[in-house]
C-alpha cells in the first residue's frame, strides 16, 4: 500500500473513531437523563408523580377539628378504577378497626355493670347484637380525599381519606342493645346508655338539618355522581 493510501485510511479511521465516540456519549447522556426523578405535571387527567411523593393532607392523622375519625390509605393498580377501589378497600379496614376498638369499649362498660347481677346469658346476647356493628356503622364512612396520579410505567396512584363521625358506632351499639329487650330494660338507666342515647339523638338531628354528611356511593367517591 502507498504513503497516500495509508493517508487515506488512517484519515477515514479516525473519522469513523469520531462518530462511534460521540455515538457513546449520546447515550451515556440520554442514559443519565432517563436516571433523573421526574417531578409530578399534570397531564390528561391525572398528575405523573414519583414514589415518594405524597398529597399535603395525607398522613396519620386519627381525627379532625370536630373529633370524627379520620384514616388515610393509598394503593396502585393498573388503572384508576382499581388503584381506587383498592386504596378504598384498605381504607375501609383501618377504619372498621377503629370502629371495633370504639365497641369492645362501650361492651366492657356494659359488661360490667351486667356481671354484677351474674347475667352471662345476657352479656352473650350482647356480644352476638354487637358482631354486625361494625359492618352497620361502617355505613356511615366516606371518602373526603380521593386523589389518583399515573407514575412512570403508567401505573396509577390512588391516595384516599376516609372519614366517620364517632356517634355512628354509638347509635350502632346502641340498636344493637335495644335489639335485646332485657338488655335493654338492664341498662336504660345507666351514664352510658343515656350518653349513647344523647349522642344517635344529635347525630339524627343533624342529619334532620342536613347538617352530618351522610355515607357517599362509589360513584360520588369517584366524582361521577
Amino acid at each position: 500500500m502507498g504513503k497516500g493510501a495509508m493517508r487515506t485510511a488512517y484519515s477515514t479511521g479516525r473519522v469513523i473513531t469520531g462518530f462511534i465516540l460521540v455515538g457513546l456519549a449520546v447515550v451515556a447522556f440520554s442514559g443519565c437523563a432517563s436516571n433523573k426523578p421526574r417531578q409530578p405535571r399534570q397531564v390528561a387527567q391525572h398528575d405523573e408523580v414519583i414514589r415518594a411523593f405524597s398529597p399535603e393532607w395525607y398522613g396519620t392523622t386519627l381525627r379532625d377539628a370536630e373529633g370524627r375519625i379520620l384514616k388515610t390509605a393509598q394503593a396502585v393498580g393498573a388503572n384508576p378504577t382499581i388503584s381506587e377501589s383498592l386504596a378504598i378497600n384498605i381504607a375501609r379496614q383501618a377504619m372498621a378497626m377503629a370502629v371495633d376498638a370504639r365497641v369492645d369499649s362501650l361492651q366492657r362498660n356494659f359488661q360490667e355493670q351486667l356481671e354484677a347481677g351474674d347475667e352471662l346469658d345476657l352479656i352473650q346476647r350482647f356480644q352476638d347484637a354487637n358482631n354486625i356493628v361494625t359492618s352497620t356503622a361502617l355505613r356511615g364512612s366516606h371518602v373526603v380525599r380521593k386523589e389518583t396520579y399515573v407514575e412512570d410505567g403508567g401505573r396509577f396512584r390512588t391516595f384516599v381519606m376516609m372519614q366517620l363521625d364517632p356517634r355512628e358506632i354509638d347509635a350502632s351499639v346502641l340498636d344493637a342493645a335495644k335489639a335485646v329487650e332485657a338488655l335493654e330494660t338492664r341498662l336504660r338507666s345507666s351514664e352510658t346508655w343515656e350518653e349513647l342515647e344523647r349522642r344517635a339523638r344529635e347525630l339524627r338531628e343533624e342529619r334532620l338539618r342536613g347538617g352530618a354528611v351522610g355515607p357517599m356511593t362509589d360513584r360520588e367517591i369517584r366524582g361521577k355522581g
